[in-house]
């Protein structure tokens, strides 16, 4: 594996949180169900190829 300098990994990890963040937000529009569009109870993420999570979005919000 190569090294990559700070200054990249921050832009990608950004750029991953970001994909996460539009994800949580469209599940959010086109939900039909009370808890997720009330509680906000429900959470996205991003894996790599081998099914390992990189990047995650999670909401939750007392009802």
């Amino acid at each position: 594996m190569t090294k990559t300098d700070p200054i990249t990994r921050e832009i990608i990890q950004s750029a991953l949180a970001a994909a996460a963040d539009e994800m949580s937000l469209a599940l959010y529009r086109t939900a039909y169900s009370t808890i997720v569009r009330d509680c906000l109870d429900y959470s996205t993420s991003l894996c790599n190829g081998r099914g390992e999570m990189i990047q995650y979005r999670l909401l939750w919000r007392r009802c």
